[in-house]
């Protein structure tokens, strides 16, 4: 495979194209730059040009890494045939060409813009760019998850929000539009200054009215966008919100809703002296929710109901049954072998066939989903290469070092479980790894234990029921990250997170 050059995104404004690149820079863990074509510019002959090279010399000694440029028709405009372009202008849009053509180095190209017909032909010919995607006004589907997004960004989304009706009153709005929409309906419940909690929160009818005061861009925008249009219509670039099936566009939805990739990486555990390694995983950006519970289970054990909190009185065992029926869910392989269940005996699915006690199975060659490891649950709870990339890593709490701010604890939560996202999340956008309720783990330390020998007090020896991240319960001076082992097989405030492995 050669090595890929990059994309340029073009379309609507406020449609998310330049938070396309810095979350690409975020999904792949490397370095993102800006290249701003306007500073290269100099007052002496050659001085651009030799701008220009050491610009992109540094992007390729910083490899791997993303290379932004934004509105990058603004930055070479008038390079058209009918343009106004300088001399220096055409000469450094000639040299960028000749290296987005030629480099073979891991400088990964995100380039934006919003008029394609303000580009040569040259600039828009395969090989330049691996592809080119319209970046279309977002649909319905779409827009229920920015409006999620926005209200789980400020800690407001709760069961009272109709997401649906609010998608279709939308129509035709942006992103930029509709997460003014939510900073407005948030700072008009801050002016009524109330102490009353309930008055606090923001309801679907908040958030229509707050929409009556924001025309769309479409429509303020209707004539411009239409010419748009037809230029992307014409030049047949390929719709990043869409994909064919059967001749027909259909609207791309993502595999597993609320997933988070979490790159893996080395650490020294805090329950271990040397590194160890944590391989790719999907990890859910909440703790698994009564809603999530209730689609593949039949009862809901939990004492403080609500379909965004998260569920809690689950059992190990029960945990371990939900993963595997929401991975039959998905058609993939259940990652747990609970046949000798009633024995306590427990084993692991691979994908090679074969089936292995826990304390040696490799979680790598799992397909379905499962409970995080013990390992696993530090690395993402601490915030992964993210935190340790910034520095973080070591804060007292999953994402800060002020538990008031990402925590659910006995001081701050009435004496009961909260919807889940209305918390700050952690670094890598993970929520309530510290408070709302307990998340059971896998401890598989004991390597010595040989189950074949005492099958029979499995549980006990090697594969510990313990749980971390601390709960609604949980006093502050003790809501630092750390294991407990829980005799229990279930309580109040025990629930869990899932993990799948990529």
């Amino acid at each position: 495979m050669d090595t890929p050059k990059g994309v340029l995104l073009v379309g609507m404004p406020g449609c998310g194209k330049s938070l396309a690149a810095k979350a690409s820079a975020r999904l792949f863990n490397v370095p993102l730059l800006r290249l701003d074509i306007g500073r290269l510019l100099g007052k002496y002959v050659g001085e651009s040009e030799h701008n220009m090279r050491m610009a992109l010399k540094t992007a390729e000694s910083i490899s791997p890494c993303i290379l932004w440029i934004d509105e990058i028709e603004k930055a070479f405009a008038g390079i058209d045939q009918n343009g106004g372009a300088s001399d220096i202008t055409k000469r450094l849009f000639g040299q960028f060409l000749t290296w987005l053509q030629e480099k073979e180095n891991t400088v990964f190209v995100v380039a934006t813009a919003n008029d394609i017909t303000a580009f040569p032909p040259e600039f828009l010919r395969k090989g330049r760019f691996d592809e080119v995607f319209f970046i279309d006004f977002p649909n319905e589907e779409e827009r229920e998850r920015i409006f999620e997004i926005h209200l789980e960004k400020r800690g407001k989304m709760s069961d009272d929000i109709n997401l649906k009706e609010l998608a279709e009153e939308t129509e035709g709005y942006c992103g930029a539009d509709i997460e003014e929409i939510v900073k407005n309906a948030v700072e008009n419940k801050f002016i009524l200054e109330t102490e009353n909690e309930e008055e606090k929160k923001i309801t679907t009818n908040n958030l229509l009215e707050a929409t009556k005061s924001i025309d769309s861009l479409s429509n303020i925008l209707s004539d411009k966008i239409n010419v748009l249009k037809k230029s992307y219509k014409k030049f047949k670039i390929k719709s990043a919100s869409q994909k064919i099936k059967n001749g027909k566009r259909i609207a791309r939805k993502p595999t597993f809703k609320d997933m988070v990739i979490v790159s893996g990486g080395k650490y020294t555990p805090s329950f271990f002296n040397e590194e160890r390694e944590v391989c790719n995983l999907e990890v859910c950006k909440y703790q698994t929710t009564q809603d999530m519970w209730m689609e593949v289970m039949e009862n809901n054990p939990s004492k403080f109901k609500g379909g965004r909190r998260p569920v809690e009185n689950v059992s190990w065992w029960d945990a371990l049954e939900f993963c595997n029926k929401l991975s039959e869910k998905h058609g993939l392989k259940p990652v747990y072998d609970l046949s000798q269940k009633n024995k306590g005996i427990l084993k692991i699915n691979q994908l090679n066939g074969k089936t292995e006690y826990p304390n040696i199975a490799d979680f790598k060659k799992t397909e379905g989903f499962r409970l995080p490891t013990e390992l696993e649950w530090e690395w993402f709870a601490r915030g992964g290469e993210i935190a340790m990339q910034d520095g973080t890593f070591n804060y007292d709490y999953s994402g800060s070092d002020n538990l008031n701010e990402v925590a659910w604890h006995y001081d701050n939560s009435g004496k009961e479980t909260h919807d889940v996202g209305t918390k700050k999340p952690n670094q890598l956008g993970l929520y309530d790894c510290s408070g709302n309720v307990w998340e059971w783990y896998y401890d598989t330390a004991n390597y010595g234990y040989i189950p074949e020998k005492t099958p029979y007090i499995y549980d006990e020896v090697c594969l510990k029921k313990r749980v971390k991240g601390n709960s609604w319960y949980s006093s502050p001076n003790t809501c630092e990250l750390r294991p407990v082992n829980s005799e229990d097989s279930n309580g109040k405030d025990f629930g869990f997170r899932i993990v799948r492995t990529i």
